[in-house]
């Protein structure tokens, strides 16, 4: 049968178009590759990694570096992971050449209907061109330029080394550089101990990481989580009960810093600017790690010992009255506790980011009992330094206080850790002893507490930053190696590191010089002056 020749001329039409386009796409290939680096050196490209300065048994002092990122091999990389970022970005990962030419079109028609971009048809290994040798400007040339490299890039790597690069080098949100990195940051875990849920939260992270945040934007982030589980039960990753017990799972991200495992802030910024002297690269992004002298039990013990004695001293020197006073004639009345209720938060808490930190805030007083959050937020604003923490007096009774931690939880300060504040009446004097807890705190009042005892049966006591500053240094006297030093009481309230900063007074050095010039002028060691 005879096609008519209405239908004889479009397949003509529709032949000569697909051929014009495939000269087309050919003619931008041989123009545009001599002009793009070789995708060979994807091969030697060097991932930057901050710098990491430890103690000598391999405890971490300090980190240092724009970008967090800690590189893993496919291998380590969870299969579910896997599976969530190609139901993510690119389901046909493994079925394409580089290029998905079915995103592209319909990329194409979405672009012609909505006359903006809404979906931009790369593929992973698009994504990869992309992120390490272009840049992010929308154009219709750099699109082209993505689809010349994604084919030259799958001719000189596999689909996993691909996927390895992909995975260790993409953002993901407050300064997270790769799915190792996010999942420390987000979770305070290795990548491989996330759950399926917590997975999917960070494969939804790519398209937008401060949209999709789970911190900033906690609800946003859990819908797309359910979409990218919804996809994987499509794909066959999941199964429908897998699939319904992780969307079930709360949004559980929080900001966890790089949490050192010595403190030794004032070491770590001494050898970071000693290192900055001696090495010529740029140290905050090429891996480099310093291992220094510092033993870390002496570390910890040289700290406390320094924070005790000032705390000492300071204790003898009075009161000086609390950090500020919030009126809470209004504040609902908390019940009290006692000394078997006394809840535990932690000694030690990660200092964030302020941003991260006002989100850690507001999603604590949403998940709080609407009484205990009132008085949250009226210590939203303060801080930590060290191990002093900041609490609000919820109750004073005759020889004891109740307080209130930013996290929600609660304790109770005993009499034995209050009764030695007498008001301080100036440097040298200080007024009468207190007789209860009412002669020192008011409900209300914003005061510091710290941890005393071991933590099995710690205790908080009020205490407040110590007025008189000291340092400590310990030396081996083997061989003269720092083995402990700290610059004062706290790093964060005051970075001025006076075991090596500061200018020492004469002191007694002068003395010979004085005695020895009298002498030459007729004093003897029995002159009286």
């Amino acid at each position: 049968m005879r096609l008519p020749t209405w239908t004889r001329y479009l397949l003509l039409l529709l032949i000569a178009g697909a051929g014009g386009g495939l000269s087309i796409l050919a003619a931008s290939y041989l123009y545009l590759a001599p002009q793009l680096p070789p995708a060979s050196q994807i091969r030697e490209v060097e991932y930057q990694i901050p710098l990491r300065i430890y103690s000598n048994d391999i405890k971490l002092i300090a980190e240092y570096g724009e970008k967090r990122r800690q590189p893993v091999s496919f291998d380590e990389l969870p299969e579910t992971l896997v599976q969530a970022v190609l139901a993510a970005e690119d389901e046909r990962f493994f079925r394409h050449n580089g290029v998905d030419l079915k995103g592209l079109v319909r990329a194409a028609v979405e672009l012609a209907r909505y006359r903006e971009i809404r979906s931009g048809g790369s593929t992973i290994t698009m994504q990869v061109a992309r992120n390490f040798f272009l840049s992010r400007d929308q154009r219709f040339l750099r699109k082209f330029n993505e689809i010349v490299l994604a084919i030259q890039i799958e001719r000189v790597l596999s689909k996993e080394e691909i996927l390895e690069l992909y995975l260790n080098k993409i953002y993901l949100g407050h300064r997270a550089y790769g799915a190792e990195a996010a999942a420390q940051v987000y979770y305070g875990k290795s990548v491989g101990e996330l759950n399926i849920a917590q997975q999917a939260m960070i494969a939804g992270l790519p398209k937008a990481p401060s949209a999709y945040n789970p911190i900033t934007n906690p609800e946003r982030a859990r819908i797309r989580r359910n979409w990218i589980l919804f996809r994987m039960e499509e794909t066959g990753a999941l199964t429908r009960e897998e699939r319904e017990i992780a969307q079930s799972e709360p949004v559980s991200a929080r900001f966890h810093a790089a949490q050192p495992e010595v403190d030794a802030a004032y070491v770590g910024e001494m050898v970071r600017l000693q290192a900055a002297r001696l090495v010529e690269q740029d140290i905050f992004t090429d891996g480099i790690r310093i291992i220094t002298t510092i033993d870390s039990k002496r570390q910890t013990a040289a700290v406390q010992a320094l924070r005790a004695g000032l705390h000492s001293y300071d204790e003898r020197h009075g009161y000086r009255g609390p950090l500020a006073q919030r009126d809470v004639s209004a504040a609902p009345t908390l019940p009290a506790i006692s000394a078997s209720d006394n809840e535990q938060p932690p000694a030690e808490e990660s200092e964030l980011p302020a941003q991260a930190e006002k989100a850690e805030i507001e999603k604590t007083i949403t998940g709080l009992d609407p009484n205990v959050a009132h008085w949250v937020a009226m210590i939203r604003d303060q801080q930590r330094i060290g191990p002093l923490q900041p609490v609000i007096v919820t109750r004073v009774g005759e020889e004891d206080a109740d307080i209130l931690f930013r996290d929600g939880k609660r304790a109770r300060l005993a009499w034995e850790d209050i009764r030695w504040a007498r008001p301080q009446l100036n440097n040298k004097y200080v007024g009468e002893e207190p007789k209860t807890a009412g002669d020192v705190l008011t409900r209300g009042d914003i005061i510091r507490v710290r941890p005393v005892g071991p933590e099995e049966s710690r205790r908080w006591r009020l205490a407040q930053l110590p007025a008189a500053q000291s340092a400590l240094v310990s030396l081996d006297p083997s061989n003269g190696a720092v083995v402990a030093m700290q610059g004062g009481y706290s790093f964060s309230a005051s970075n001025f590191n006076r075991a090596v900063q500061s200018e020492r007074q004469a002191g007694s050095v002068f003395k010979p010089f004085i005695y020895t010039s009298a002498m030459e002028n007729g004093f003897t060691p029995a002159s009286i002056i």
